[in-house]
């Protein structure tokens, strides 16, 4: 098996709608086939009406920032017990 870990990010200015950054994990058989993905959002920007997300700059929409509301010991634990929970599926 193979793990491939890996930290995506979209957009350049972490307060502007459309930035986006993750921490990612993939799981992969001995022949390279993705088996299972994971992935941990950490920030997320959006622009939102109503609490709706939008994509224009509409009169009365407000920008909105969203961070991870969890600890890194947390985020340490979720990724083991997926890790696990992926063995044990595969065996």
């Amino acid at each position: 098996m193979g793990f491939d870990a890996g930290f995506d990010k979209v957009g350049d200015d972490p307060f502007k709608p459309g930035y986006s950054s993750s921490i990612s994990l993939g799981i992969s058989d001995n022949q390279g086939e993705l088996i299972d993905f994971h992935s941990i959002k950490i920030w997320e920007c959006e622009r939102s009406i109503l609490g709706l997300p939008i994509s224009k700059n509409i009169l009365g929409s407000k920008i909105k920032g969203a961070l991870l509301d969890e600890t890194l010991e947390e985020v340490k634990q979720e990724l083991k017990e997926y890790i696990e929970e992926v063995l044990q599926d595969v065996n």
